[in-house]
């Protein structure tokens, strides 16, 4: 396993692979500016490394919030719950885990609408989300104006905005992971479909695991989605899952 370990300014502090410590997870599309908040966040003693069984390179650092020392995890950028590429694999691989105590999805806030997709996706399937709106002062400079407050109603979710390079925010967004708590039952924001795709949902949810870090119908909905990772785990021969496909 390859691992390479640097130090730097920042916030950081401790030794990175405590057990027990909180997780942070930070997930989201390449050059949103996640390496550049992840250093604004730990800085001091960063350990990078191959995630097991890959040549992918995962970050890690500590960082402490008010009392709280946390666990801070980078993972490599990815689109989609719905893995293409093998970064995305481990990507996924590590919300699947299940031990975040808090996701961080950061964005460009320049190009919120076409990353929100990946979002509704985390939220749907149950991580903790804490959507981050990174690079805010570059879409303020172009005349961008995002009602947080409005978005956080809409999501359910707790919205920060940032700049990770200015540091602008950070303060706000460290006292919103403190702050964190996992919405309540019956109050996550739920997404309806077409009724073709919510039957074949009803019928494939039952045969999905509980209690990973994908819900049963985030889950499910990747199996509509082709994914064979998904099916060859649970069992589910290719002649089970067309004909529900061919009603959706």
């Amino acid at each position: 396993m390859k691992e390479q370990q640097s130090c730097c300014g920042g916030r950081g502090a401790g030794k990175v692979g405590h057990e027990g410590l909180k997780k942070l997870v930070m997930v989201g599309n390449p050059n949103v500016g996640k390496s550049a908040l992840f250093n604004r966040l730990t800085g001091s003693y960063v350990v990078v490394s191959n995630y097991p069984g890959t040549t992918v390179e995962v970050a890690r650092g500590t960082c402490r919030i008010g009392n709280v020392e946390f666990v801070v995890e980078d993972t490599p950028g990815m689109y989609s719950l719905l893995p293409i590429t093998e970064e995305e694999r481990v990507g996924r691989d590590i919300l699947r885990a299940g031990d975040a105590t808090v996701v961080l999805h950061v964005v460009d806030a320049k190009n919120l609408k076409r990353m929100l997709p990946m979002t509704l996706q985390l939220i749907e399937a149950g991580q903790p989300v804490l959507l981050v709106l990174n690079m805010i002062d570059e879409a303020e400079r172009l005349g961008i104006r995002i009602d947080t407050m409005r978005l956080e109603e809409r999501l359910g979710i707790p919205v920060a905005a940032v700049s990770a390079l200015s540091g602008k925010g950070i303060d706000g967004l460290e006292q919103k992971i403190a702050a964190y708590r996992p919405p309540q039952e019956g109050k996550r924001l739920e997404i309806a479909y077409h009724e073709a795709i919510e039957a074949a949902v009803r019928v494939l949810t039952p045969r999905m695991p509980a209690g990973g870090g994908l819900s049963p119908r985030a889950l499910a909905l990747l199996l509509l989605q082709g994914d064979s990772e998904i099916a060859a785990e649970e069992g589910m021969r290719e002649e089970e899952i067309a004909p529900l496909l061919a009603t959706c």
